[in-house]
């Protein structure tokens, strides 16, 4: 941060967001919306299933009716599917 910064943050500079606009912008918030809406599903697996809904830039409906809500009409995603196995392989080595 500049010095030119400091002189222009001021109060006005925070802005409080609904849980929608956090939900679109934070990927935590997303989780914890759907942790609270399937609490049967690991908040960790969410968590790490729209990580890999965002590498792949896959929207959040698909993989919620897939895999959440378990809707067999729709179908696999490949992609997400790849990239959360990477996700939860690199997870194990942390």
């Amino acid at each position: 941060m500049t010095e030119h910064d400091t002189e222009t943050y001021n109060a006005s500079s925070i802005k409080i967001l609904s849980r929608e606009q956090a939900a679109s912008l934070f990927l935590f918030e997303q989780v914890d919306r759907l942790a609270i809406k399937y609490p049967s599903t690991p908040r960790e697996f969410i968590g790490r299933l729209l990580e890999a809904a965002a590498v792949t830039n896959t929207p959040l409906e698909p993989i919620e009716q897939r895999y959440l809500v378990g809707n067999k009409a729709i179908p696999k995603i490949p992609e997400v599917e790849a990239a959360l196995l990477h996700i939860l392989d690199q997870t194990r080595w942390r």
